[in-house]
């Protein structure tokens, strides 16, 4: 089928009309023709002290790399020093992200007495003894993570429509404003970090002219794919970059930007990486690029994913020196497992930006995630008698019926790509906050009644499967090109040691205190929050994906940082313990403090296992959060009373537009 969009003084309207052509003869959409590799079973490695199944430990993959990180005072020149006391090891390369440098080894097999043991390298008497190393601060054993594309398969249809972005389907995501406004993505740069990419696709080819991709797969400059069953990051592109009005297949959200192809996943749909290589994925060409679109992601709803400190700093390096400082922008697809998006680190950290998705049928996605750390949602599923999303796939070809948060991902990439080029000057955390304020909660609704949406104490709605609600590019677009310069963001943490145990099958509670004033004060002037980050250490006796985890703010503001997750239960039937990370955007733009200066009402941790044989155990809890002193939006009198005390919440909006 081939599909025509007419395009008249640069406006390009999708509406279906004379405007829009289906030719049912034409060969150019391939029915029945299936992406391939999307149903990997990856696996990734739980960093606990549970005793792994022989089915997980299985899939679980040490490699002979270590990650090396020497004491202050110690460079690249001591490394040599260091081998030559260590010979079982060789030096493979130096990675470095701002002031923090790491050092790749790889062990020598010939300067071995006996042979490598990969399963148990991190009691290997020679990796024992250079943690040892006088000169060595710590190490780290390389494991391979597997990932996915974050695709479901399209299914055989005959009339392919452009629903889930020409405004057929209410609520729209508006992206015919931005156009409008002649935005359409001009000089901004787009990672594709996914599968192969045609860079000669007759939809986007233009957008694809660029010395900067390249395909850590084959480890040369060119992804290409060598067969059409090679097709998502092909097709994940389309979403972003294809052009209007070539008679060819769809229309991209920022049809104008310019596509670099990071080829990370084989011809499978599997991608295999430890954190050293993830970061280098993730910093490639860090100067050039803006935006970071990744549509993967773990395989399954058990484990748990985390970010080492290597991967940390290069996010961390991205947003401080990425953009000539203004930082790179890395968005990530939710997934599809109906898992928690807080058991993946690359969701969890305050620098990526994670995105689900909702149906045409004004409905959470039927594969959708629930999780604190969502940000917020585009279309990726059509129900009923209506299409999938059309997407092209290489050799210059068409395919409709995609879905997934593959698709939902790249939408809100495009709406950022949008964003840069009406202003340039937007940094990592202006994105973040257009996107809050901005998303939309309509009608939407989830088909499991007991996620609801609330509204926070700033005035937004939120909710535990879509975030903020449904993307709107015309709004975000509109709001950013005079978006305020935000202030320095500032960080504190907040320590809570309290041993406490439920009954089995019981739940129990534990309140930390977040002083702002007086005496005894533990967070500088943090009033406006962005991300909060909670540390949880705590112990179980049986079936890890019971445990539950609540947080409430002093608003009452419920965050889902972990749900049950009953795959985790079947890999972790035995007891063991866990210190892990989660996210919340839940609070965003709420005053953190819980003295007499905000109603004396403190976080609350809620904490429970829905397995009647169980038992929790809290060790201790720990509060990060960001934030500034004062709303981006806040008007000079909102700022006085602020000052004079008297200001208890921030109000964000004067239009009252949430």
């Amino acid at each position: 089928m081939l599909v025509v969009i007419n395009s008249i003084n640069a406006k390009v309207n999708l509406k279906h009309s004379a405007n829009s052509v289906i030719n049912k003869d034409s060969t150019n959409i391939q029915d029945r023709k299936k992406i391939e590799g999307l149903g990997i079973n990856g696996v990734f490695k739980n960093f606990d002290s549970i005793a792994k199944s022989s089915k997980r430990s299985d899939h679980d993959q040490t490699t002979n790399e270590i990650v090396m990180k020497l004491k202050t005072g110690y460079d690249i020149s001591d490394v040599k020093e260091i081998l030559n006391r260590h010979k079982s090891f060789y030096f493979l390369r130096q990675m470095k992200f701002g002031k923090k440098v790491f050092y790749v080894l790889k062990i020598n097999k010939d300067e071995r007495d006996t042979d490598i043991d990969v399963d148990s390298l991190n009691d290997d008497a020679d990796v024992t003894a250079l943690k040892k190393d006088k000169k060595v601060k710590n190490i780290k054993v390389q494991r391979k993570f597997h990932f996915v594309t974050s695709s479901v398969n399209p299914s055989e249809i005959s009339d392919p429509k452009f629903w889930n972005i020409n405004g057929d389907v209410l609520p729209s995501i508006n992206v015919q404003a931005a156009w409008d406004l002649g935005i359409t993505g001009a000089g901004v740069k787009v990672a594709i970090v996914d599968q192969y990419l045609d860079l000669d696709h007759e939809d986007m080819k233009d957008n694809l002219i660029t010395d900067l991709h390249y395909d850590y797969v084959d480890n040369d400059n060119n992804p290409r794919p060598e067969s059409q069953s090679a097709a998502h990051g092909t097709a994940v592109a389309g979403i972003i970059l294809s052009k209007p009005g070539n008679n060819v297949c769809t229309v991209g959200i920022a049809y104008n930007a310019t596509g670099v192809g990071v080829a990370v996943i084989d011809s499978t749909g599997s991608l295999s990486a430890t954190d050293v290589e993830l970061a280098r994925y993730l910093s490639h060409e860090m100067e050039e690029i803006d935006i970071y679109s990744n549509s993967w992601g773990p395989g399954q709803a058990y484990g748990y994913l985390q970010v080492s400190e290597v991967l940390e700093e290069a996010f961390i390096n991205g947003v401080t020196n990425g953009r000539n400082g203004k930082g790179n922008i890395y968005v990530f697809a939710a997934g599809n497992y109906r898992d928690n998006t807080n058991s993946n680190g690359l969701l969890t950290s305050p620098y990526t930006i994670a995105v689900s998705a909702v149906s045409n049928g004004g409905m959470s996605a039927s594969f959708r995630s629930v999780g604190s750390s969502i940000m917020t949602v585009a279309y990726g599923e059509g129900q009923g008698s209506t299409n999938g999303i059309v997407v092209p796939i290489p050799y210059s070809n068409c395919i409709d019926g995609a879905e997934g948060t593959s698709f939902s991902c790249p939408t809100v990439s495009g709406a950022i790509a949008l964003c840069l080029e009406i202003n340039p000057n937007l940094t990592w955390r202006s994105i973040q906050h257009l996107l809050v304020q901005t998303s939309k909660k309509h009608n939407l609704a989830d088909s499991d009644s007991n996620y609801q949406w609330q509204e926070n104490g700033a005035k937004f709605q939120t909710h535990p499967t879509m975030g903020f609600g449904l993307l709107d590019v015309g709004d975000m677009v509109q709001k950013a090109e005079n978006f305020p310069v935000l202030q320095a963001l500032e960080t504190c943490t907040i320590n809570r040691q309290k041993r406490i145990r439920t009954k089995r099958g019981g739940s129990k509670s534990d309140n930390l205190n977040v002083l702002c004033s007086g005496q005894g004060t533990n967070c500088g002037t943090i009033r406006y929050l962005e991300s909060v980050l909670v540390t949880i250490s705590f112990r179980f006796t049986a079936n890890r994906g019971s445990v539950e985890f609540y947080l409430y703010s002093p608003f009452g503001t419920k965050s889902y940082l972990m749900t049950h997750r009953p795959e985790d239960s079947s890999y972790h039937p035995m007891g063991g313990s866990l210190v892990w990370t989660y996210k919340t955007l839940q609070t965003w733009g709420e005053n953190p403090c819980s003295d007499a200066s905000n109603g004396d009402r403190p976080w609350r941790l809620e904490f429970r296992t829905i397995d009647k044989a169980v038992r929790v155990t809290l060790n201790e809890w720990s509060l990060t959060l960001y934030g500034t002193e004062t709303s981006p939006h806040i008007n000079q009198r909102d700022l006085i009373n602020k000052i004079r005390g008297t200001q208890k919440i921030l109000s964000l909006f004067d239009d009252g537009m949430i």
